[in-house]
This record gives structure tokens, sequence and C-alpha cells, in this order.
């Protein structure tokens, strides 16, 4: 230990992880895969003469340990988190961790503790961090010292910003011009949920909560590691929140690649890739079932629930990494820390040509929020349409892409996100470190909700509406290719394409999108990245349209069931838009 004092971080998403092999039981490799922000880090604390400490997830051997450090010398000391965080001996000392509950345990031991590790140096020399909101010209803070950004927000009343800021970069902000409110976020123990009030919800509902900012229809809240996410009535009243945590690649620039443009028909070989998916109504409700407890799964008997605080959740990761390494693929489980939990995704490649992705995501998680009294640690949450049929739909596709007999230019990578349901935690995770680590990304289709229809309308969405006019235009295109798909197949209805930059105040779909910042495709456009979202007729369409057809069973565990046919025609739709896509 120096007298200049000490860091210990947790390895997290905002860290890195650790490598684990491909093979069945997932064992650590002895390799940690460090992020920029990481690795800037230790070279810097070397240099000041400061102490480093990495503490990782358990269970790990003793050998694995030794190797780690050995391959790691800028880390002074590699040791397996145990839950607790020892009182500072003397000195400075900061503890770099995610998750507000490993934060609030060690702030109460007495550290400083901040949640990214570009924090962590600032924190150690005494230039504590606050929490504000920005107005104005956001990118003259881009890779400024001290200025850590949670959320950026364009749109045409102006740029703005949430952030952390330290003495530093608050002078910076100044100097630039920009407005800055400070807001009385205790960012050692607490987290920042932007929620969206839906038409009809009354902000008095969250009265209870403590309101750091507020602004129409959208409100920012503190919570503390005594709150779960999902405890906020809004959840379950059909509002939604995101969980805005420090992310410093909000303002660098996206790697976005060239996709084929719209209306381009594959040639040659490339025809081959526009066959749909051999999904049948019967396949599908079998996958649905599998991870909807309609049927026994793989390791036991079905499943209860898929929420992230329940034990099945483990179950269903496990189940996943199955299926896809039965398809000749070698999926990882992408870990982070939420909730004083480990959880995971899960992904897997089918490489392509070229190291560009076209990702095909659902969320793998479940909830029952408006059912009274949910707990969700313990209580049954079957989420058949919300989203094992998304789940389902990913599945087949990925059978479909895994089968071609040669490989499409962009790799197409799968993708099940965990803790959707809890603020679009676990795809905000993963895709901020796609662009930490520089991933060149073509497009993302995310598919939440395709299972339930009640009439013969079969009427369905494609939302590409982002606060951001530029991040929409990317966007675009890509709904346009998916509805463009399922017009060629014939067997739905024109889909509903919706490209607003407002999420609330209308039903015109080139102004509002109530999609906008609900399902796991936001994580990638607030990132940069090009996405779009496919889903059942959810929202409300325009005046002389038919009425919108939203699930009445959302959000509670009577949930339970969906309709195969239209389930598979829309993954059929969306496998030839991916095929399109990746073959561009």
């Amino acid at each position: 230990m120096t007298g200049a004092g000490s860091i210990d971080i947790a390895l997290d998403h905002n860290v890195g992880a650790l490598r684990r092999s491909a093979g069945v039981d997932d064992a650590p490799a002895g390799v940690l895969d460090l992020l920029p922000d990481a690795e800037a880090l230790l070279e810097e604390a070397a240099r000041l003469g400061v102490s480093v400490r990495l503490a990782l997830p358990p269970p790990l051997g003793s050998a694995t340990l030794r190797e780690l450090a050995r391959t790691h010398p800028l880390v002074q000391e590699i040791r397996v988190l145990d839950g607790r965080a020892p009182p500072p001996d003397g000195g400075p000392h900061v503890l770099v961790a995610a998750d507000r509950v490993v934060r609030a345990a060690a702030a109460a031991q007495g550290w400083s503790a901040v949640a990214h590790p570009a924090m962590a140096l600032p924190t150690l020399l005494g230039q504590h961090f606050v929490f504000v909101r920005l107005a104005g010209d956001v990118d003259a803070l881009r890779d400024a010292p001290g200025v850590v950004p949670c959320w950026v927000e364009r749109d045409p009343g102006g740029d703005w910003a949430f952030a952390l800021v330290s003495p530093a970069g608050l002078a910076r902000a100044i100097d630039a011009g920009l407005a800055i409110d400070r807001l009385a976020l205790r960012h050692d123990v607490q987290d920042a949920l932007l929620v969206q009030l839906d038409e009809g919800m009354r902000a008095g509902e969250l009265s209870s909560y403590e309101v750091l900012w507020s602004r129409g229809s959208r409100l920012l809240l503190a919570v503390g590691a005594d709150i779960r996410n999902d405890e906020v009535p809004a959840h379950g009243a059909h509002g939604h929140f995101r969980l805005l945590t420090p992310s410093p690649e909000l303002l660098r620039p996206a790697r976005v690649a060239r996709t084929a443009p719209a209306g381009r028909q594959a040639d040659g070989a490339g025809r081959a890739l526009a066959d749909p998916a051999p999904v049948t109504a019967i396949s599908y409700e079998a996958d649905v079932a599998r991870y909807a407890g309609g049927t026994p799964l793989a390791d036991g008997p079905p499943l209860r629930s898929r929420h992230s605080s329940h034990p099945d959740n483990a179950r269903v990761v496990v189940a996943l990494l199955g299926e896809l390494r039965a398809l000749g693929l070698a999926p990882v489980a992408h870990e982070f820390a939420f909730g004083g939990r480990v959880l995971r995704n899960v992904a897997a490649d089918v490489p392509g040509e070229r190291a560009s992705l076209v990702v095909v995501g659902c969320h793998l998680d479940s909830t029952a929020a408006r059912d009274p009294g949910f707990t969700p640690a313990r209580d049954a949450a079957r989420g058949a349409d919300d989203d094992a049929s998304g789940m389902a739909a990913v599945l087949a596709i990925g059978r479909h892409v895994a089968a071609l007999a040669q490989p499409t230019r962009h790799t197409v990578r799968l993708c099940f996100f965990n803790a959707e349901e809890s603020g679009l935690v676990g795809s905000r995770a993963y895709a901020a470190s796609l662009k930490a680590r520089g991933a060149e990304i073509a497009a993302v289709v995310c598919i939440d909700m395709i299972g339930f229809n009640s009439d013969s309308l079969r009427s369905w969405e494609v939302h590409a509406g982002f606060t951001d006019p530029a991040i929409r235009d990317l966007s675009l295109p890509l709904a346009q290719v998916v509805a463009r798909a399922a017009e060629q197949l014939g067997v739905l209805p024109p889909a509903q394409v919706y490209s607003g930059t407002t999420p609330t105040g209308g039903t015109d779909p080139a102004r509002f999108d109530g999609a906008i910042n609900r399902s796991d495709h936001a994580s990638f456009q607030e990132q940069g990245y090009p996405a779009v979202l496919v889903s059942e007729d959810f929202f409300p369409n325009r005046p002389g349209d038919p009425a919108a057809d939203p699930n009445p069973n959302y959000h509670s565990n009577t949930d339970a069931a969906v309709d195969g046919a239209y389930g598979a025609d829309i993954t059929r739709a969306v496998s030839v838009a991916v095929l399109e896509l990746a073959a561009g």
C-alpha cells in the first residue's frame, strides 16, 4: 500500500470480463478482457504510484487467481469478491462498482464509492463528482477529463445530458458555455431512474420517491440500494423507465457498417438467403412453451419465472447456452452486475465474411409486476408473450442462419438480454461494452412481444423512432427492410411503421413513437447504432384506423399463451429482413 492511496475495482460490465471457455462447464480461462477505460486507469494508477486491487465474482480457484495476477502485473492483488468491503486502513481509498448495492455496502464501511473506472483517480485525488444536467453543445465535452455522461439526448429543442462531473469537468462545461443544473443524486449509493409516464398516468403516484427533475411526462428519480427498480409503480401501469448509469461511450462516435440499401435484392447465391426461416405455428409454440413454463426445461421441471430476481433466471441462461451450442455455435454469457447479483446476457455469433454485426435480439427475463403483491424472487411470471415470443423468434432465426450453406457478409449475432424489465439494464451494459471495444454494427433488430393477436386483422408494428432525428434516420431504412420482407411473403398486413421523435402526445407514426426508449433496441440507438423494434399491435393507432390490440395480460402471470401462427409469420418476415441486412 503506497502513500498515494489505493483503488479497489469490482470486475463488472464497466470494467471488463473474465474470459471463459466455450465448453459446457463455462470455466474461467485465466484471462481478463479489460475495457479501454479500465486499462487506462491501471496505467495511470501505476504512473502515480497508486495500488490497485481487482475483485472478481466467485467461484474462482487459487490457480486461476495466480494466472490472472501473472498476466496483469499492473494489478497489485486479485481476489474473490465476497460481498463485503473491508474498512479502509488509512490513506484515501476508492471502490469502483457499477452495482449500487455494492457501492452502498462500501460507503457504509467508509469507502469513497464510484460507479465507473473513469471516476476513480479524480476521486482519489480529491476531485469529487456531482450529478448535473447539462444543456448546450454537449459534444464539446467528448473525452473531457472529469465528465462522465449517463444520458445524452438530442432533439429539436437542443442537446442536453445528465452527467457526473468533477470540479475539472464542471470548469470545462462552463468554458464550453453549457447551462448547468446540479441535481441531488448521491451517486455513491444511488442510481438515477428516468421514468416515462404514459397517457393517463399521474406523477403523483411517484410522490413517495425522491424526484430529482421533471419535464412534461418524464421524471428522474433517485433510487437507493433498498429499492428495486421494478417496485416503481410506473412499471405496472404501462409506463416505463431507464436505469441511467455512467457510460463515457455516449459521447463517442459509433462505428456503423454499411448494409444493403433499402429495396436492393440480393443476387446470385444471395437469393437463397432470402428464404424465410422454416418456423411453423407448432414449432414456434413449442419454443414459447419451453421458456414460459408450459413444458419442462431440459434440466428439470417447468420454469416458474424468468424474472432477473428469480432463481429460474439462471436456468434460462444455461438452457439458452445449451440450445445455441447444439446449433454448432460458440455462445458466450456476458456478465453484468445488478441488484447485488451477477446476471448474464447470452450471445452467439453465426460468423460472416466480416466482423461487422447484424444483431437480432430479444429479452430473456419476464415480470408479473401488475399482479397485486407480486414478489419477483418468489412468484410466477410466465411471460409467454413478453418475451418468450421474442426468444422463440430469435431461436428460430438462429437455427435458420446457422444452417446456411454459405456465410453472410456481416456476422449475425443472436442476443438474449437480461433485466430488460428492470430498466433495459442488460442490453444497456452490453451495447456500451460493444461500443467501448469499437464494434462495427450494421443493424440491430429487436423482437419484443409478437405473440398476442385477438382478431383477424393481425396488425403488427415496426419501431424506428428516436429522440435524435439523426439516429432515427439511420434506423428507418431497417424498418423499411422488415416491412418489405413481410410484404413479399404476403401473409401479414402492411406493417405499422413508427418513425417519430416524441414518445407521447399523439398518434401520427411519423411524429410519435411510443416505443422510444422502451425496449432493448433503444440501448443501441442511444449509443449511435441503427436499431428497430418489432412488436405486435401494442401502441395506439391513428384516428380512423382499427383500434390497437394490446395484450390484456401484459406484465401479469396470466400471460401464458401465444397465437403461434401469428408469431411464426412475424418471425419469418424478420428472418428474411435479417438475412437481407446481413447480405449487404
